[in-house]
């Protein structure tokens, strides 16, 4: 299970998908329980990515809306890795410690 989630993140999850009778709500895309894989797997996701709130926003997306929907959060996260990674190297330079 991912750092940050509750202990009963699978009952919390299964009961989002079963009230959302297996579609993704943001394209309509049907699903069903034991779908694993593909465009019409279902994963539960956090609207504000906030995964420490315990009143948190949820809402069942296909695996291609939720792709798209955590695109942002990805490339912010890109970048930032990207920048620190940078920085790091400059400090190896600096140190003489890069050819």
């Amino acid at each position: 299970m991912k750092p940050n989630y509750p202990a009963n993140w699978p009952e919390i999850a299964l009961a989002c998908k079963e009230a959302a009778d297996w579609t993704c709500q943001i394209c309509g895309r049907p699903s069903a329980p034991g779908v694993t894989n593909g465009s019409a797997m279902l994963a539960v996701s956090h609207v504000d990515h906030d995964t420490e709130n315990p009143d948190a926003r949820l809402v069942v997306m296909c695996s291609l809306c939720h792709i798209k929907w955590d695109r942002g959060l990805h490339l912010i996260v890109i970048r930032h890795k990207q920048r620190r990674r940078r920085r790091l190297e400059l400090g190896r330079e600096k140190k003489g410690l890069r050819k």
